[in-house]
């Protein structure tokens, strides 16, 4: 049986934060099993789920943690992980959705989708300037876990009906 648990490191993004980090959870006898990582402005930051086959292993890092905050000038943070995901109660989807960028885009969206009792997986966003545009441009990309009792069809008719008030172009398909 693993053992599982989340760490989180943020800090000023330079070149060898993941050698560290990586280094620091090999050393100790665990895996990065799933990462996210992001650098934005300066900022890094990074979430990784480790796995171990002993919980001592987990343990251990938390208790050495500090010291490696320390010596690699990172906020690093040790949280259990929760179960799983994948039981089999919700659908995968990814939904997109690119137009003139407006401000509440994202909130509009993640409330209709708090709404429908729809989780929201991952996130990415990006605001640009496309060449032959002259407002910004934004593009969105959010997983999605859909419920089984949740009608997909109702979700499009939903989205639709909010997509063209914003006048943005969308796009709901199976992950």
């Amino acid at each position: 049986m693993k053992h599982h648990a989340i760490l989180i490191a943020s800090g000023a993004d330079r070149p060898g934060i993941l050698d560290e980090v990586s280094q620091f959870v090999f050393e100790r006898g665990a895996n990065i099993s799933d990462s996210k990582l992001l650098s934005m402005r300066g900022t890094f930051i990074m979430m990784v789920l480790l796995d171990a086959d002993d919980p001592a292993t987990v343990e251990r890092i938390g208790t050495e943690l500090p010291g490696m905050s320390a010596t690699a000038n990172l906020a690093l943070e040790l949280r259990a992980a929760g179960p799983a995901t994948g039981d089999g109660s919700s659908f995968r989807y990814r939904f997109t959705a690119t137009g003139a960028d407006k401000a509440g885009i994202l909130n509009k969206l993640s409330h209709l989708f708090r709404v429908l009792n729809v989780n929201i997986d991952d996130v990415h966003t990006h605001v640009g300037v496309i060449q032959s545009m002259v407002r910004p441009q934004f593009e969105l990309e959010l997983l999605l876990s859909v419920p089984r009792d949740t009608p997909v069809t109702r979700l499009r008719e939903y989205l639709d009906t909010l997509c063209t008030e914003m006048s943005i172009h969308w796009e709901l398909r199976p992950a």
